[in-house]
């Protein structure tokens, strides 16, 4: 995830103005906290920061069973080949009963429960400007959670710059991110229906079996779970790789071995919030 500017292309317009606005927020700040997880967005904002130069950073990483553990490594590696300062607490997020039996507000107590360690944690070492990766799209979808951001003022500078997810990618890209255009990746609690409590179990299931798929080829790939039977999204256009009867086989059989009795492709394909008809 690291480099310098690869200034190969020109920024649009669009995104040199966000960027502009971006450091123009920044500006206002000499000393910061940042929540990074290692996706792209935190990635982006951290990344930012440190180009500045004149901003103290502290990154504070949040490891929970939610979060896929190559997430964590990476976000981990970031930040140690640039020499930022970082604290990475390690917390049993599914101890809290809002959290572990999956509300339909489960997003709200997630991210007050997070945000609150971070905000303490920051504190302790007097930072008290935390900043986090929210982006202006993420106010278009069911995202309960940003309302404990609210109740924390938790800054998002990228939604206040204006930044949209293809203005993200295309900075990270022009800074030589490596992961400019890593795919999505939301918590593993996700994949599993509102109303179904959520257990290290079935978050390990989710996530040794998607790493599974993507390893076979079926790329942007989420595996929901709904009891006994293991869903499979995958985006339309990688249907046909399923035709091939060996790759299902297998797909077939390691999927059952994680303790699944079914396992059946969803035929609109992988979409975001496909689990929100539970709500």
């Amino acid at each position: 995830m690291s480099g310098e500017p690869m200034n190969l292309f020109n920024l649009s317009d669009e995104t040199e103005k966000c960027r502009e606005r971006l450091e123009a927020i920044l500006s206002r700040y000499s000393r910061v906290a940042i929540a990074f997880s290692g996706g792209v967005d935190s990635t982006l904002l951290l990344e930012t920061v440190y180009r500045m130069k004149n901003l103290e950073i502290l990154a504070v990483i949040i490891k929970t069973p939610l979060n896929p553990h190559k997430e964590t490594e990476a976000a981990v590696d970031f930040i140690r080949r640039r020499n930022i300062n970082f604290i990475l607490k390690e917390t049993d997020i599914l101890s809290e009963d809002k959290i572990s039996s999956n509300p339909p507000d489960r997003c709200y107590h997630c991210k007050r429960f997070i945000f609150t360690l971070i905000r303490k944690t920051a504190e302790d070492k007097d930072y008290y400007d935390i900043l986090d990766g929210t982006h202006s799209e993420d106010l278009n979808d069911y995202r309960p959670g940003l309302q404990a951001l609210n109740e924390l003022n938790i800054i998002s500078p990228l939604k206040d710059a204006g930044f949209r997810k293809t203005n993200i990618r295309e900075l990270a890209k022009y800074y030589g991110l490596n992961n400019w255009s890593l795919e999505a990746s939301p918590c593993l609690a996700t994949r599993i229906p509102f109303g179904t409590a959520i257990s290290k179990e079935n978050l390990r299931k989710v996530e040794s079996g998607e790493i599974f798929l993507t390893g076979n080829g079926l790329t942007g790939v989420r595996l929901r779970i709904h009891g006994n039977i293991a869903r499979i999204e995958i985006p339309a256009d990688k249907f046909h790789l399923l035709c091939d009867k060996t790759l299902r086989g297998h797909i077939t059989d390691y999927i059952k071995s994680l303790g699944f009795d079914f396992v059946v492709l969803d035929l609109e394909g992988y979409r975001t919030g496909s689990m929100n008809i539970y709500r």
